[in-house]
């Protein structure tokens, strides 16, 4: 298969030699066909036209003259006046036919090249999105990267897209994206970029600084946001990765690890992640929820109240459980590593269920010192899609 694709490498980048080649070698194997037949079979001088028409449709007017000349001169004075008796033409019938010759050449370039510009349209129009006029994900088919060069990938996730195109317009948003594109290429002229759905762009370039152009692209990002009169609020995340390419021949697979990237970084609220963050911060959380599962019932996790005062007379009117975890190794780990890690999981429901005995059990001890305070708890929304939440919450409120 590698070979088949490098001979169509060359066939591609050599075409026109190949088309002069093959022309010149039709007109040559025609001129030994035609001297070598007698009368009766002179028609197949007409040969000659072939390798004029094909001269010209695939190179233009200007190749179709020259092959049509090249034809006249080689087999034209052998060409008959009279395909019965097959009597030899005369000088002037030689130049008549010569200057038909040269007329096919022309026109059958004429219809090449407007054949061709008819057929790049046709295809602009297919790798491009109507209402934007970037390219689509097409586009990526017919694109070309160097063998074991580093490109540099990346994926921009516009969250409020919609929302962008409902209250400005979906002109004023495209007009957005255009500028970014444009903004791109006058800082990386060879940068590629493509657009695969409404809120996303992908882009790839040959890698130079990786990190220095991550912070190019989120300048520019930033940067676009002034279109006309009006500046766009622009909620959006973006991914980054940084591949060698070897044999991949679909370019889009290059782009699934900017999209994860992205994505985790949408549901972050981060500007941009690296997939390098999201593999290292996801063996963080994989070790974590490892670890997690035990502490809850090792004495690791526990509570603190955070009091709620009243400004007024400056007295606690109610307490807030905060969860807190000390690892045996990593020591005291932040609420907000673990808990976005555990929310991700169905273990939410146990932490929150924990959450809700172990204040329960605190407010009993607190009454039994005669204070009567309410206590607040914090739930996931996750928790609320659970449809035995309230039901394994009042059964705890029972048991209190």
């Amino acid at each position: 298969m590698r070979i088949i694709e490098h001979v169509k490498e060359i066939l591609r980048k050599h075409v026109k030699v190949w088309t002069i080649l093959i022309s010149i070698l039709l007109i040559l194997v025609s001129y030994f066909i035609i001297i070598n037949l007698n009368h009766n079979h002179l028609s197949f001088t007409h040969l000659m036209y072939i390798p004029i028409v094909i001269s010209g449709s695939l190179l233009g007017s200007l190749y179709g003259l020259g092959i049509a000349v090249i034809a006249g001169l080689v087999v034209g004075p052998i060409m008959p006046r009279d395909l019965i008796t097959g009597e030899i033409q005369f000088w002037g019938d030689w130049f008549a036919r010569l200057l038909m010759m040269a007329l096919v050449g022309a026109i059958a370039g004429y219809f090449g090249i407007n054949y061709r510009k008819s057929s790049k349209r046709i295809k602009e129009l297919e790798l491009k999105h109507i209402e934007s006029g970037l390219y689509n994900t097409k586009y990526l088919k017919d694109m070309t990267l160097s063998k074991n060069q580093f490109y540099t990938i990346g994926t921009l996730i516009i969250g409020n897209a919609h929302a962008i195109c409902d209250v400005q317009g979906y002109e004023t948003y495209y007009a957005y994206l255009r500028k970014i594109v444009d903004n791109l290429k006058n800082i990386y002229p060879n940068i590629e970029v493509v657009q695969p759905e409404i809120d996303h762009l992908w882009f790839i370039k040959i890698s130079d600084h990786f990190d220095e152009e991550i912070k190019t692209i989120l300048h520019i990002i930033q940067s676009s946001k002034k279109i006309g009169n009006d500046t766009l609020f622009i909620d959006y995340a973006l991914g980054f990765t940084q591949r060698k390419h070897l044999f991949e021949k679909e370019v889009s697979k290059y782009f699934i690890q900017s999209d994860i990237a992205a994505r985790e970084a949408k549901g972050k609220n981060l500007p941009y992640l690296t997939y390098k963050d999201v593999k290292t911060n996801r063996q963080f959380e994989y070790e974590l929820l490892t670890d997690f599962e035990q502490a809850l019932h090792d004495g690791e996790i526990y509570l603190v109240y955070q009091p709620k005062i009243d400004l007024k007379t400056k007295r606690p009117v109610g307490l807030e459980a905060l969860i807190r975890w000390e690892h045996p190794i990593k020591k005291s780990i932040a609420p907000d590593q673990f808990i976005y890690a555990v929310e991700k999981t169905n273990m939410i429901h146990e932490m929150t269920q924990k959450v809700f005995e172990w204040s329960l059990m605190y407010q009993t001890r607190l009454k039994e010192h005669k204070i009567n305070i309410p206590i607040s708890i914090n739930i996931s929304t996750k928790n609320l899609y659970d449809v035995y939440f309230f039901d394994k919450v009042i059964e705890i409120f029972k048991r209190f």
